[in-house]
């Protein structure tokens, strides 16, 4: 190893020589700079060398780049060369101008060698060489990685992007992507950037020809050329496995296969022509999209949100109906039935129309037609809620009263249809209660007064809601807020609540409505202390708490309850009934959780401090007495329980560790508590570090 660093320390000696002589940096930072190179060498030559090792060196490398850039403009030493200079034959660089770039990239060569399956270490790499326009290395880069990884889409996008944006080569990025798709036919997010790339050509195309020409049709000299890329192009060899792969829908596609061919008319020079050919034309509206598209939806035919992706990118550029047609039309043949395709369907007259539009009107009219008939056709509680959902959406996005009021009544039309077909859903009731208590009531039509599925009150919604979705606890949270807003009596939706965890199933819905539901009793003081004492001498006495315990199982959520449980017997009885409920429910649950000890030693140590004694044990910035010792002992017999509730968890032994150097200001115990901690804590470094921390801060 240490040959190693020698000879790596050795080649850096002419460089070191030229920035001293040059002025850069004196001689004892050039010294300095050889002590942490060589400390950094060594890191990265151990036997298991750490991937940190090798971020730190590369982090030191690119800060001292930088503060050799900025001693060598404030030195005005970063000028041009003129031409006097350049007859002279004055040399404006030197070695040290690119050893530093040159030794970062073999630091990254040398990482990624070791831990070349890291995939965030290539980012990276991708994107120190992008700000540093290492193209060159960039594009021998890009290869090894999708070389070692083929099988990861993000490489073969990013590539692609690369040579598109950057690179400006737009062929290069076709056929990567090509390649990418031939090895990964099933990667949706290959398929969708193709899909953009193609689009975001054709506008370039477009943007060009609107500068060439001019608006009036009359032509721009004959002399404009089209950009030459760069000769720093991605070139990926042969991957393994690749030949073995069966022909792809895009290798038989005669609109795909010709588009990387060099010189077709998909290329950008042949399309900045004065006139354009039928098929370059053709190219002009969207003709490749079109057939990326095509061959997508073979690979997942039955994917409508896939499809649904392509929609979007559509939308997103101009003069792209025709595409857009293709895929509606596809989605009418291949989902007839599906509520998805079918609401998005019905949206389609609005596409590109706003609510200021004056087309506006007629197109919504359009989408409602299509949405009623979609509603009777299939009327399932997707295709209900999502034209709820259309249409709030159209409320909150129009500002015209009379439209308001149409698009108002056919909501609530809405609402109640899907309630008198037994097909609202969770969110479509949710909707319809938030709506209506954002309005104001509209007098019922003849037709609704007589129907009694047509509740226009919150209330009256909500509690349909439940009778027909009873195990929904957000519509029972929603019903008993409405109710709690009418009357803010403490206990005046105690029936509702009942009913509530009654019905609700979900464990984690459930423990959330006994958490509301108790913390409600407890404003009100609605449990008596009688009834907590009872519960501790007979098991036929029961109390909300302990119900809410034995519906609530896991830990997780039987430790607030826990909590909230010996806290509000502290805020009604004294220590002792805390005491006498704490042993209890350590004695008779099966696995008492660290909630209840916690808040158990918490009130211990409040009522140490400020109970009927606490002046003869100590002040807050006092001195113990060694008095009281059977207090303290037991407060310590709660912090034992509270460690043994879990052995591994470093928070609670800090805690006790913090209460006996603070509290009781007793360090041999303290000490005692810190050895036992050493042996039970799982990550020793990281509770050290913590131990010291809590040592400073006292």
């Amino acid at each position: 190893m240490a040959d190693q660093v020698q000879y790596h320390l050795e080649k850096m000696v002419p460089e070191l020589e030229d920035l001293q002589d040059r002025g850069i940096f004196q001689a004892a930072e050039v010294r300095a700079i050889v002590k942490q190179r060589t400390a950094h060498e060594y890191r990265i030559h151990r036997i298991i060398p750490l991937k940190a090792d090798f971020l730190r060196y590369i982090a030191y490398e690119e800060n001292l780049e930088r503060l050799r850039k900025k001693r060598k403009q404030r030195m005005g030493m970063d000028q041009a060369p003129t031409a006097e200079d350049i007859a002279n034959g004055v040399k404006h660089s030197s070695l040290s101008d690119y050893s530093i770039m040159r030794r970062i990239h073999g630091l990254y060569g040398r990482l990624l060698q070791k831990f070349g399956g890291d995939k965030a270490l290539w980012i990276q790499y991708f994107d120190w060489c992008r700000s540093t326009r290492s193209t060159k290395a960039l594009a021998k880069v890009f290869a090894k990685a999708i070389q070692l990884h083929p099988t990861n889409d993000t490489f073969w996008i990013m590539a692609a992007a690369w040579e598109f944006q950057d690179n400006g080569n737009m062929s290069s990025a076709r056929v990567l992507l090509q390649r990418g798709l031939r090895i990964n036919p099933e990667s949706k997010k290959l398929w969708v950037e193709y899909f953009k790339l193609e689009l975001l050509w054709v506008e370039k195309i477009k943007e060009r020809r609107k500068v060439l020409f001019k608006i009036d049709g009359s032509r721009a000299p004959e002399t404009t050329t089209a950009i030459q890329p760069p000769s720093e192009s991605i070139n990926v060899p042969e991957l393994a496995g690749e030949s073995s792969h069966p022909q792809t829908s895009i290798s038989q596609d005669a609109t795909l296969s010709s588009s990387t061919q060099s010189g077709s008319s998909s290329d950008t020079a042949p399309m900045l022509s004065t006139t354009l050919s039928a098929t370059q034309q053709a190219l002009l509206k969207v003709l490749i999209p079109r057939a990326i598209y095509r061959n997508a939806i073979q690979t997942h035919s039955h994917d409508l949100p896939f499809r649904l992706e392509f929609l979007a990118v559509y939308r997103l550029f101009p003069d792209t109906k025709d595409g857009q047609d293709e895929l509606f039309d596809s989605l009418v043949a291949d989902f007839p039935t599906h509520p998805d395709a079918r609401a998005t369907l019905a949206q389609r007259p609005l596409a590109g129309v706003t609510s200021l539009d004056p087309a506006y009107p007629a197109a919504l009219k359009q989408a409602v037609d299509s949405f009623t008939q979609a509603v009777n056709e299939i009327s399932t509680p997707a295709i209900h809620e999502a034209y709820t959902s259309f249409l709030l959406a159209q409320l909150a996005s129009c500002d015209e009263e009379n439209l308001k009021l149409y698009i108002t009544h056919i909501l609530r039309k809405a609402f109640a249809s899907a309630h008198a077909t037994q097909t609202g859903t969770e969110k479509l009731y949710l909707d319809w209660a938030a709506h209506l208590s954002s309005r104001s009531p509209i007098p019922p039509t003849k037709s609704s007064a007589t129907s009694s599925s047509s509740p226009l009150s919150p209330r009256a919604v909500l509690e349909q809601a439940v009778a027909r979705i009873p195990t929904s606890a957000k519509l029972w949270t929603a019903l008993i807020s409405q109710s709690e807003q009418e009357d803010p009596a403490p206990l005046s939706a105690t029936t509702l609540y009942e009913s509530a965890v009654k019905a609700v199933t979900d464990p984690d819905d459930l423990a959330a409505l006994w958490k509301r539901y108790l913390a409600r009793l407890i404003d009100a003081e609605a449990i008596p202390l009688s009834d907590i004492l009872a519960t501790t001498t007979t098991h036929k006495a029961s109390n909300p708490f302990t119900r809410a315990l034995a519906a609530v199982t896991a830990p997780n959520h039987a430790g607030p309850i826990l909590a909230m449980y010996l806290t509000y017997t502290s805020s009604l009885g004294s220590i002792g009934d805390v005491r006498t409920l704490a042993t209890y429910l350590t004695t008779n649950r099966i696995s008492t959780p660290k909630h209840l000890w916690r808040t158990w030693v918490d009130l211990e140590i409040k009522n140490l401090e400020t109970g009927p004694n606490a002046a003869t044990k100590r002040s807050r910035n006092g001195h113990p007495l060694k008095s009281n010792s059977d207090v303290m002992q037991r407060v310590r017999t709660v912090w034992d329980g509270l460690v043994a509730a879990d052995p591994t968890d470093p928070d609670s032994w800090l805690a006790y560790i913090r209460f006996e150097i603070d509290t009781a200001r007793d360090l041999d115990r303290s000490s005692a508590v810190h050895w036992r901690a050493e042996k039970a804590v799982h990550d020793k470094d990281a509770f050290q570090t913590a131990y010291q921390a809590l040592l400073t801060a006292l």
